[in-house]
């Protein structure tokens, strides 16, 4: 069905070599094992399932575009987006950039988009009053961020 819906995965990363790993889409049973069994069988291309690797299938890897993103730099994509995945990578920012990053991240989402980001990562600055928390480390965006913070970035 994913394919029949206006469904785009932009994933990124700043390390070409992880993104190349990545969009070959095969990888190793055991880092799969998160993924409940009937929906890692709906998306394994293999059949029957290898015991060692997974293999993700055509229609899900059709959904997919992998892109080199310096998260200090430009951006190339452009909102709104009604979900971001952002782990465990902000909290390597001094908390003058991780401001700025949740602010960029709250301009890239629609209001009711949900932010996920890393256990050990908070939300700070002005972009933490356009979310409310909805659980451990999902935050969903609920306002923009007024027309003045969105200048001083």
């Amino acid at each position: 069905d994913a394919p029949d819906l206006d469904i785009l995965i932009l994933a990124t990363d700043i390390d070409p070599v992880i993104l190349n790993t990545a969009a070959r889409g095969s990888y190793p049973q055991s880092e799969m094992l998160a993924i409940p069994p009937p929906m890692r069988a709906h998306l394994d291309a293999c059949d029957p399932p290898s015991p060692t690797e997974f293999t993700m299938n055509r229609a899900a890897r059709a959904l997919v575009r992998f892109a080199e993103l310096n998260l200090v730099a430009d951006w190339p994509m452009q909102g709104p987006m009604d979900v971001i995945f952002c782990r465990n990578v902000v909290i390597y920012f001094d908390a003058d950039i991780q401001s700025t990053l949740w602010c960029r991240f709250s301009q890239s989402l629609d209001i009711g988009g949900y932010l996920v980001i890393g256990h050990s990562e908070r939300l700070i600055g002005p972009a933490n009053a356009c979310f409310e928390r909805i659980g451990n480390n999902v935050y969903r965006k609920v306002a923009d961020l007024a027309a003045a913070e969105m200048t001083a970035l």
